[in-house]
């Protein structure tokens, strides 16, 4: 807590931000306004939506402006109205540079990531897939280079052996809620640290796309699971069978060997499927045009038996 109270405009857009967003009014600091996307479509009747963000400021009678344009002189010139102090930004877009100048303090962004490792879209979801024992948050104020700003805070956590992106996701949305408010302290106090980023140690975590969820039984089996823990709930993973795709929703592993792709056996427990080292035992799966089930159930209503194989 601190007295020094800033004027602050929040930029954001899922509910990942929504923490933050919250934590900031807690605290006493006065949010000018809330920068979001313009509602959507969604859903099959293609409903206009709000962010979650928009959401939430509105419960709390926060102004809303909607980011169509952040190009827009008129947009940037609205921003520079209500004479901010700080920009608070949490999974949103990249800023223009001269949007970025407006704050007389800095713009800041709270990165669920060890920066400069896993710079991008897609932190969370990479350092899973990737095997990543553990993860962070980093405050660090924004500038030209994506994610490459000097650091404010950072803070580390374990990623737990089990723990999906959509689990991690919602933990480090509260943590780096609490982070960014302490660093927002210290700046007002005029005590903020930083340290520059070593760009040589930068790792990408890009956008992920469809594709990066087709499951590659020629890895190994841990390889697999960690892969599937890190796009779940998106992109998921799938495979095919018989030229039909499938998503695996859980999974377990197992030291056996078999051809990659080969059902080693199909239990109570699900479908036991060869990997490239060891194998996995899928456990729930969602069929096209069906809702999530049991594996033994798909098994059974496919005619799935030991020796055929999954992938084409």
């Amino acid at each position: 807590m601190t007295n020094n109270k800033l004027r602050i405009i929040f930029m954001g857009t899922p509910e990942f931000a929504v923490p933050s967003l919250e934590a900031i009014v807690r605290n006493g600091h006065s949010v000018a306004a809330v920068v979001t996307r313009p509602d959507a479509p969604k859903g099959r009747g293609l409903t206009l939506t709000k962010s979650p963000v928009k959401t939430k400021a509105e419960e709390l009678s926060i102004k809303v402006i909607d980011a169509d344009n952040m190009k827009d002189p008129l947009f940037a010139a609205a921003l520079k109205e209500l004479q901010p102090d700080l920009f608070a930004v949490v999974a949103f877009r990249i800023l223009p540079n001269d949007v970025l100048s407006i704050p007389r303090l800095g713009s800041y962004n709270v990165h669920p990531s060890l920066l400069p490792l896993y710079r991008g879209a897609a932190p969370i979801q990479w350092a899973i897939a990737n095997g990543d024992k553990e993860t962070g948050v980093s405050i660090f104020r924004l500038n030209s280079v994506i994610d490459g700003g000097d650091i404010i805070k950072q803070e580390r956590f374990a990623i737990g052996d089990t723990e999906t992106a959509g689990e991690l996701s919602r933990r480090l949305s509260i943590e780096g809620a609490d982070l960014l408010v302490s660093a927002i302290n210290d700046i007002a106090e005029g005590r903020a640290a930083t340290a520059v980023q070593n760009s040589t140690l930068a790792t990408p975590a890009p956008k992920l796309k469809k594709e990066d969820g087709l499951i590659n039984f020629a890895s190994d089996s841990l390889s697999i699971l960690n892969r599937l823990r890190g796009f779940n709930p998106a992109p998921g993973s799938y495979t095919f069978f018989s030229g039909k795709r499938v998503n695996v929703i859980t999974a377990d592993h197992i030291d056996t060997k078999g051809n990659p792709g080969e059902v080693l056996n199909v239990n109570a427990d699900g479908i036991t499927v060869a990997a490239g080292k060891g194998a996995i035992i899928i456990k729930t799966v969602k069929p096209e045009g069906r809702g999530i089930m049991a594996a033994r159930d798909y098994a059974n209503g496919n005619k799935i038996t030991k020796g055929v194989r999954f992938g084409s």
